[in-house]
């Protein structure tokens, strides 16, 4: 899609649709994804240890996924800053970066 895109960078109208078309399907792909990775249809296990862990919900995924790390990593350095999630930087964040740098 992103080739088709470009091919067609010229025919804004195009490039729109495409791009909506493009989104649509990330999106529906991301719902499977996570339904699938849940397992609402009890048709995935998630197993650590030997034991097996149940999740209800991503908020559970991402807590066992964290506990996890903990466990695995244990002697990795803790990060902790909420900016570390974000996609873009805010100006003030921006240029204390370039001044630090």
């Amino acid at each position: 899609m992103k080739k088709v895109i470009e091919a067609n960078n010229d025919d804004k109208i195009a490039r729109r649709e495409l791009s909506s078309i493009l989104d649509h399907q990330k999106q529906l792909l991301n719902h499977y994804v996570w339904q699938d990775m849940l397992g609402n249809d009890n048709s995935v296990s998630w197993y650590f240890n030997g034991h097996e862990i149940s999740l209800n919900s991503s908020r559970q995924l991402n807590q066992q996924l964290s506990e996890i790390c903990k466990q695995i990593y244990h002697d990795t350095p803790r990060f902790r800053n909420e900016l570390i999630n974000k996609s873009r930087l805010s100006g003030t964040i921006s240029s204390a970066r370039k001044k630090i740098v």
